[in-house]
């Protein structure tokens, strides 16, 4: 085997690598003001700090394959693609994973209010005996549909600031987390109703039932209800995520080259 294929091996799994790592570091980080958004989002309140960790184990084990999917697929792409596009392939490869993560995070987070809980593997496993596998899955098309819109304008946003801000070591930090908070902001009601279904809120179980139950309760006061508490977790998780990504990405890949 040519050396130059010996070498190209090995990097083109980096990526992926690199983002498991970065989306662990992140989540162990950040996962309370996710606990807390989704709160928001729910009407809802935790009980107190402790109870803003439930649910995280669904979010390392299937959460960190999740980001080495979504974040690993996109920068293997957006050298050949637009980074809106190469985020849109991302959200649909990295939802298959993520998807049920969300779920099952969710509902252990809300669980003590009403909602059906899931704190362990053990009643995961009931949960699926019961509902079967589309349980898992509860949502999928809304949280694609919000997540998606998030994605691609979140790495345009990125990518653009990476372009203007000047080469330093925190410029994708910077660059993350202010691109995830506009994203962050702009796409928090489609992020609401995908909450909302997810969740069962209400008893509803489809878009359409959600949409009807947030304009029953004022698209004003509801719509962006979450948004401050979405932002407060989305661009400084971005801002981890990202550093980190970059850091691994360069060290690993000099390291195996």
């Amino acid at each position: 085997m040519p050396e130059d294929e010996v070498k190209a091996t090995p990097a083109r799994w980096v990526p992926f690598a690199a983002a498991a790592v970065a989306g662990l570091a992140a989540d162990g980080v950040m996962y309370p003001a996710d606990a807390y958004s989704t709160h928001k989002q729910a009407a809802s309140a935790p009980r107190n700090v402790r109870t803003l960790y439930r649910g995280f184990w669904a979010a390392a084990i299937l959460g960190v394959p999740a980001h080495a999917v979504w974040l690993g697929t996109y920068d293997t792409l957006t050298e050949r693609v637009h980074p809106a596009l190469a985020g849109c392939c991302a959200e649909v490869a990295g939802g298959l994973l993520f998807v049920p993560a969300e779920v099952l995070k969710r509902r252990a987070t809300l669980g003590h209010v009403g909602y059906t809980a899931v704190e362990t593997p053990g009643t995961v496993a009931r949960l699926v005996r019961q509902r079967g596998l589309r349980a898992l899955y509860a949502g999928y098309f809304a949280s694609v549909a919000a997540w998606t819109p998030f994605t691609m304008l979140y790495f345009a946003s990125y990518e653009q600031l990476r372009d203007v801000l000047p080469r330093w070591g925190g410029s994708d930090l910077v660059a993350g987390g202010l691109g995830a908070a506009f994203a962050a902001t702009v796409t928090s009601p489609v992020d609401l109703v995908a909450t909302r279904v997810q969740t069962r809120y209400g008893g509803a179980t489809t878009v359409g039932q959600v949409i009807r139950g947030v304009l029953r309760e004022g698209v004003g006061r509801t719509a962006f209800r979450a948004a401050p508490a979405r932002v407060l977790w989305l661009a400084p998780h971005a801002a981890i995520h990202m550093s980190v990504f970059q850091h691994l990405k360069r060290r690993v890949g000099d390291a195996v080259e």
